[in-house]
């Protein structure tokens, strides 16, 4: 009589009770965006990512999920997450989706493939205003939030398709100093 009793279900019909979940352990990469950390890249499903409940990083329940069905006739998987403006950009090897959502990412996020182009890994981009710019295993691209793509390296592409090891891509990154507004690739 002295406690009050938590509902399990809240009258908007979301989970109340049990949503007090630890955060997934295998995934490798974690990102806030619109007032929840979203976690992806790696695990037992690669192309699956996790949400927190608004504005509670710790609660993730298994039921906050969103995958990203794969349209093309190749294989891939999630490499990075990029939270560019009002959308977060899930960045395949060699595919780019944007996820969007109003208020609830269970009812209303929507996936789409914005591009042909992907990511190495989640320290193989940074952004800069408001681009993101990205390195792939075709080169450094600029994307923007409409998935519009411009191609920055093609005067050292021979580099990219000579030197650079795919098999070891978990070395690779990217940084931007934006007071000489200089992209460095390492």
């Amino acid at each position: 009589a002295e406690y009050a009793a938590m509902p399990i279900i809240l009258p908007n019909g979301e989970l109340n009770a049990q949503r007090f979940v630890p955060p997934p352990s295998d995934k490798k990469a974690v990102v806030k965006f619109q007032d929840r950390y979203w976690y992806g890249v790696g695990g037992s499903n690669p192309d699956s990512i996790l949400f927190s409940e608004l504005d509670e990083p710790e609660s993730v329940p298994v039921e906050n999920e969103v995958i990203i069905q794969e349209n093309t006739t190749s294989t891939d998987s999630l490499k990075a997450m990029i939270p560019l403006g009002g959308m977060l950009m899930l960045m395949q090897s060699r595919h780019a989706y944007g996820l969007t959502f109003s208020k609830q990412p269970l009812l209303d996020a929507q996936v789409s493939q914005i591009a042909y182009r992907g990511c190495l890994n989640q320290r193989c981009f940074d952004v800069h205003g408001g681009f993101a710019y990205v390195m792939d295993q075709y080169g450094v691209y600029q994307i923007g939030p409409s998935g519009a793509t411009k191609n920055l390296s093609d005067a050292i592409d021979d580099l990219f398709r000579k030197e650079l090891d795919l098999g070891r891509t978990d070395w690779n990154f990217v940084r931007i100093d934006p007071k000489t507004k200089t992209l460095r690739a390492f």
